[in-house]
């Protein structure tokens, strides 16, 4: 699945669990960013990959002009709330990119971050670090569903992901032979899970 694919599958679906809960703005804007960049997080071990092109700084600040439009940057609490993210956004880039350079080197891709138990673990920390300084585990649960949301994006194509290592090593996919695409370039199967997808979550936050 292409990286544009694994953002806007893994928000759509990270927006629709957030609708279900009792939250404020500023706790909707994190959240939302978490699980934004826990959506392209699992490709840190592919060359070329989004978040590359986003940690090298190349991409501007994409998840922040996709979670604040031009037009709720008008006045000065936009613009405030834009510097804002903008800055955790260029703080984060910094940090990940130590951390795709040391897992690049040493992980094959669709290797350890595209596991399961790696969501898991991860989410946890992250849980349990929501809630010792924030009170919530929305931000855990919000990245537990951007990173699993790619892995399952990435077992619809033809090369399917060895997910529930290291429990198993048999490879896995979502879609049946005929409907798998590849992972390069968007195609028909693709975009058709894409909109399935954020039809569901439409569904989800509206109804």
């Amino acid at each position: 699945m292409t990286g544009t694919s694994h953002l806007i599958t893994g928000t759509a679906l990270g927006l629709a669990f957030i609708s279900t809960q009792h939250t404020t703005p500023m706790q909707v804007l994190g959240a939302t960013l978490v699980c934004a960049i826990a959506s392209l997080l699992p490709d840190i071990d592919a060359e070329n990959s989004t978040i590359k092109v986003w940690v090298s700084g190349k991409g501007g600040t994409p998840l922040t002009d996709a979670i604040i439009s031009k037009r709720d940057r008008n006045g000065a609490i936009g613009t405030l709330l834009y510097a804002l993210f903008g800055g955790i956004e260029f703080v984060i880039r910094q940090l990940l990119e130590q951390l795709i350079t040391v897992v690049s080197k040493v992980v094959p891709h669709r290797g350890p971050t595209h596991y399961f138990i790696t969501s898991f673990v991860v989410a946890l920390c992250i849980t349990i670090l929501g809630l010792i300084f924030a009170h919530s585990s929305l931000y855990g649960i919000a990245f537990f569903i951007g990173y699993t949301a790619h892995i399952l994006g990435d077992m619809c194509t033809h090369s399917g992901v060895t997910a529930l290592k290291p429990f198993s090593a048999n490879t896995y996919y979502v879609l049946p032979k005929f409907l798998r695409f590849k992972t390069e370039a968007f195609s028909l199967s693709e975009g058709i899970v894409v909109t399935a997808v954020v039809g569901i979550s439409l569904a989800i936050i509206y109804l």
